[in-house]
């Protein structure tokens, strides 16, 4: 009798039972849809960053995997590079913190950086890109921007700095040497300026430097080589 009322002890009222089995389904269904939204969200990041497109295609995918995943911080990060090279520096700003509150990688520091730099907010500026030093301190591309706020500036100790840094890590780096350049030809240092620019007129004939990866127009150093010059500052 008593292995009788045990075994009858694992069966549950219905009601009970139907409240079971309906917590079961509803849980079955958020993975599901979880699941769809993920596998969806994913599939547009992979469309976007796949093949060749265009920049309408390409920001479709990107708006297309955040619909379906809102908090997909990569997707927002890449959306806040594109608008960023566009101009739309709020737009920017706005995807650029959507993405960074799940997804912060060095790159989203350095980026964020310069979306406040375009956005004229130099403190913020720094502070972001010395936080992405701090987590990559070899990260040449957030040191040229140093450089170069610095150059705006004036601040050529905090240049000075900067290109050191760059120079320990690449010591044939071109932008450090135009950068120098720059700020020499600021203080009234025509012969240091001079030096630079011809060294850099140097290296674009000798090195292959692909041009998206200067920080001038490389017209400009002869131009400047012949004003100074002219202005018999130097020879």
């Amino acid at each position: 009798m008593k292995a009788e009322n045990a075994s009858a002890g694992i069966f549950l009222p219905p009601s009970v039972a139907r409240a079971a089995f309906g917590a079961i389904a509803i849980f079955i269904l958020v993975m599901a849809w979880y699941s769809c939204r993920t596998y969806y969200s994913r599939y547009f990041i992979v469309a976007a960053t796949r093949g060749v497109h265009g920049e309408r295609e390409y920001e479709d995918n990107l708006r297309q995997s955040i619909r379906f995943d809102p908090a997909f911080g990569h997707a927002r990060l890449l959306l806040a590079r594109l608008l960023m090279k566009r101009g739309d520096n709020e737009g920017a700003l706005s995807q650029q913190r959507q993405g960074m509150s799940s997804f912060r990688p060095v790159r989203a520091f350095a980026q964020m950086g310069s979306i406040r730099e375009k956005q004229e907010a130099r403190g913020q500026a720094v502070l972001y890109f010395q936080r992405a030093l701090r987590m990559y301190p070899a990260y040449i591309e957030v040191l040229q921007s140093l450089a170069v706020l610095a150059l705006r500036e004036g601040d050529s100790e905090a240049l000075d700095w900067a290109v050191g840094h760059i120079k320990r890590i690449d010591l044939n780096d071109i932008n450090s040497y135009y950068l120098l350049a720059r700020d020499a030809e600021q203080v009234g240092n025509l012969q240091t300026a001079l030096m630079n620019y011809k060294k850099i007129s140097a290296m674009l004939t000798s090195l292959k430097v692909e041009k998206d990866q200067l920080l001038f127009d490389p017209g400009d150093v002869a131009l400047r080589i012949r004003q100074i010059q002219e202005s018999g500052g130097t020879r």
